[in-house]
């Protein structure tokens, strides 16, 4: 068997419900589905009704677990989003384009009426290669 390498981003969520942000077996790398949840359980304030901002912050934790297991953003092939709202769909988008624009992975958006966490409006997972 290949060895797996885990990243845990510390959410309270990982070790109570048994799953990592991120996991890594040979040169592929599998991220969770990454939101704007704070380790408390909440949306920061900060981010609440703004799907850019809530796009940004996940993407920020994506690239920490890619980082940690050795990859980058430029090692994605494959994203899923997944939004709450037709109107979420232009701030996700945007970030997308500002920290994917160049490495043009495979993409799929889906809408979906709920998340997690009802202050939720945005998910993504990747796929990584490297």
């Amino acid at each position: 068997m290949q060895t797996r390498q885990h990243f845990f981003s510390g959410l309270d969520s990982e070790r109570a419900y048994g799953y990592c942000r991120a996991v890594r077996v040979a040169d592929r790398a599998f991220v969770s589905g990454s939101t704007a949840l704070e380790s408390g359980g909440t949306v920061a304030r900060a981010h609440l009704g703004n799907a850019y901002e809530q796009s940004v912050q996940a993407f920020r934790r994506i690239d920490q677990a890619l980082k940690e297991l050795d990859l980058s953003l430029g090692h994605i092939v494959v994203v899923r989003a997944y939004v709450t709202d037709v109107r979420h769909i232009t701030g996700y988008l945007q970030a997308h384009r500002e920290f994917l624009g160049q490495v043009y992975p495979a993409a799929t958006l889906v809408g979906t009426p709920f998340l997690a966490h009802p202050d939720l409006l945005v998910e993504i997972e990747v796929e990584a290669a490297g």
